[in-house]
């Protein structure tokens, strides 16, 4: 207490953390605040990738009321894309089978009316707040450049699909700590 005293009275400055006032998405944390999409959503969670090629990124659980979107960060490509929850069998009603028979996925696909091409993959070591797992990733992009479909699959040979888009930096803004 003494110590906390006499750093007040002397004007030593507190903790760089305090006084910051403007927060990028690589400083998101639980429970952040951020403007996207003209709505203000909170951080649930916060997920690292560990890619087996070396390469790490993070994905920011976000909810808006009951939406969630899931806010995915390539620090080392400064990359940005924001994905929802999809329907695996409405993007493809055979990607279940392929992925628990071993079978590659196909290396072009059209959902919603639009095609979409297999642009990247991998295997990762997957840590949120309350888990820790593996997981298999295909990659698909639109031939417009900007839509994304991820497919994951699990060591149990469960599966998801998101959709997403690749979006800019600024369109996430007025980041806050809670």
């Amino acid at each position: 207490m003494f110590k906390k005293i006499q750093e007040f009275f002397s004007g030593k400055k507190k903790d760089k953390e305090e006084f910051k006032t403007e927060y990028s998405v690589s400083d998101l944390k639980i429970k952040y605040l951020l403007d996207y999409d003209l709505e203000s959503w909170e951080v649930q969670d916060v997920v690292t990738y560990n890619w087996k090629n070396g390469s790490v990124d993070k994905e920011f659980a976000i909810r808006s009321g009951k939406k969630t979107r899931y806010l995915n960060f390539v620090p080392s490509a400064n990359c940005y894309s924001m994905y929802e929850d999809a329907n695996l069998d409405a993007i493809n009603s055979e990607f279940r089978r392929y992925i628990r028979s071993g079978a590659d996925l196909p290396d072009r696909i059209t959902f919603d009316g639009k095609e979409f091409i297999l642009v990247d993959g991998g295997v990762a070591d997957v840590k949120s707040s309350s888990e820790e797992y593996e997981m298999r990733t295909w990659m698909y992009e639109g031939v417009n450049k900007q839509d994304l479909i991820s497919i994951n699959s699990y060591g149990d040979l469960s599966a998801e699909a998101f959709v997403g888009e690749h979006i800019e930096e600024h369109e996430i803004s007025n980041i806050l700590p809670r």
